[in-house]
């Protein structure tokens, strides 16, 4: 490395020897590419064809062409361009507005002509410093490729791993789709039998219900018909029915008429049965009882002292128990008492070991056993195919997650792939930025605050010959009367997956800048690889 440091040196030294011998047969200035247009021997004619004039007024510090061609070794022209030999490093032009200004433009101190002290030749300096940045630069370059190398492996498994993933996931939803039909069928055919005798239960309730309602209609019937019976024999009359003035048709003119009785009735008399079948149905309705008439409360106690006295009982001397009839009542009493206490205590016990029986909740249905048993069957036929639903629908998520990232461009390698899953962040003096490849960005004050979208994940936007050098992130959340943020992350290479800058070039529009080894891409055949 150090001999061919020391030869680069001495062939770079060599030619400034000569490239300083060269520059005597041209003017100051002038490159030597367009050394053929200043030939000494003839006149001088401006680079633009504008004019001609002697050689002699080439450089002489004042300007005869437009285009300031006759003057590239001084600042006479403000158009001039003054060329920086620059032996051993790189040549460079220059405006020769800069020509011995005091400030070293050219490596060479070229441009300072007048001031040959002021500038020394720093240009072999500055080569040196350029070839140990170029080597700083391969060997990051070289080790940020091994790395690339590394994580396109990693990526290329992982692609791998999810071709397998998908292949299993996709036999399993093969068979779980033929358990699905197949638990589809029984819960249908559980469920058809379920509603069969849900059916015939609420077709026999409805039935009970209805002869229920008709007891209850007929047990109305007869108690209205017996209290407007007032003679009690067995026939409604036109008077009869005329005493209830709540089925006056007509409450307008408060005047219930015995034609409109008989139009109650149909007939001048009716018997119970008619009365059921033909009355009863239209006057239901209005017909009050006058057993559901509140009764007045009973009159307060009298306590005055001068109300009568009832008079003493008299007394059945037969009656007076004798002490021997006295002791056997007591005996018998006692025995009863005992009896009665021990038929409390059993009861109590019994009272307290049985369970108070389930009270039936409103509008709770009560099926049979065979019902309940079916019903618990349906249950878990359904339970049983809701289960393979969810596994089903789960494992139709992870194959399109899967088929997604199977033909997701994670690079030209797959080395990409490694980024995935995982966000980086910058902090400058008022924000935290985030970066999560195929994913997001986003900007945060660093002191609290919401954080603000710059943008989902978008595309590839590197030009074609080098697709992979930018990542595109769209559609963040809206300036104020402006567009929506986006992002632009510009990839550099590094051994290190870091941001490292962050700018706003535009309103609402960001550019971050990454390193990472996926960017480091060494060229095949490349004659600084050894460094």
């Amino acid at each position: 490395m150090k001999l061919f440091f020391v030869l680069t040196v001495a062939v770079l030294l060599t030619t400034a020897q000569c490239t300083t011998t060269t520059t005597l047969k041209r003017p100051r200035g002038v490159s030597i590419t367009n050394k053929v247009f200043y030939d000494s021997s003839i006149d001088f004619t401006c680079l633009d064809g504008s004019k001609t004039i002697p050689f002699s007024y080439v450089n002489d510090d004042y300007c005869d062409c437009p285009d300031g061609s006759d003057e590239p070794g001084t600042s006479a022209c403000p158009k001039g361009r003054f060329h920086c030999t620059n032996a051993g490093f790189k040549p460079k032009n220059i405006p020769t507005s800069r020509v011995n200004d005091g400030i070293c433009d050219c490596c060479d101190g070229s441009d300072e002509w007048k001031f040959p002290k002021t500038c020394p030749n720093m240009c072999v300096s500055l080569y040196k410093e350029q070839q140990q940045q170029r080597e700083m630069e391969l060997r990051a370059l070289n080790q940020g490729n091994l790395m690339r190398q590394e994580y396109a492996q990693i990526g290329t498994k992982v692609k791998a791993e999810r071709q397998v993933q998908l292949k299993e996931a996709e036999e399993k939803l093969s068979k779980i789709a033929e358990d699905e039909a197949e638990a589809h069928k029984q819960k249908q055919e559980i469920e058809l039998r379920e509603t069969e005798l849900k059916d015939a239960h609420d077709q026999s309730a409805m039935e009970i219900k209805r002869l229920e309602d008709e007891k209850q209609n007929r047990i109305s019937s007869n108690s209205a018909f017996a209290e407007m019976d007032l003679n009690h024999d067995g026939i409604l009359t036109i008077p009869e029915v005329n005493l209830h003035k709540e089925l006056d048709p007509d409450t307008a003119d408060n005047d219930f008429t015995e034609v409109e009785a008989a139009a109650i009735l149909m007939e001048n008399l009716v018997g119970e049965e008619k009365f059921y079948l033909n009355v009863w149905p239209t006057i239901k309705g209005a017909f009050k009882s006058s057993l559901d008439v509140e009764m007045p409360p009973p009159p307060p106690v009298n306590n005055d002292f001068d109300s009568k006295v009832e008079p003493t009982p008299e007394i059945d001397v037969a009656e007076i128990p004798t002490p021997e009839s006295e002791d056997e009542e007591k005996i018998d009493d006692d025995e009863e008492m005992d009896y009665e206490e021990d038929d409390e205590e059993e009861a109590d016990e019994e009272v307290a070991t049985e369970a108070p029986p389930p009270q039936k909740e409103e509008n709770e249905v009560i099926y049979d056993q065979e019902t309940l048993d079916v019903i618990n069957q349906a249950d878990e036929k359904r339970n049983i195919h809701g289960d393979i639903l969810k596994t089903k629908k789960d494992l139709e998520s992870q194959i399109d997650r899967l088929k997604k990232n199977m033909h997701f461009d994670y690079g030209v390698d797959n080395s990409f792939q490694v980024l995935e899953g995982k966000c980086f962040e910058l902090k400058t003096l008022e924000y935290k930025y985030s970066f999560c490849p195929f994913d997001k960005t986003s900007q945060a004050p660093l002191h609290g605050g919401s954080s603000t979208s710059l943008g989902k994940w978008g595309r590839w936007s590197g030009p074609s010959e080098d697709k992979y050098s930018k990542m595109k992130f769209e559609n963040g959340l809206g300036c104020w009367n402006g567009p929506s943020r986006s992002t632009e992350i510009v990839l550099r290479c590094g051994t290190e997956n870091k941001l490292i800058s962050v700018d706003e070039p535009s309103r609402c529009s960001y550019m971050l800048e990454f390193t990472t080894p996926c960017a480091c891409f060494v060229a095949q055949n490349d004659p600084h690889d050894e460094l």
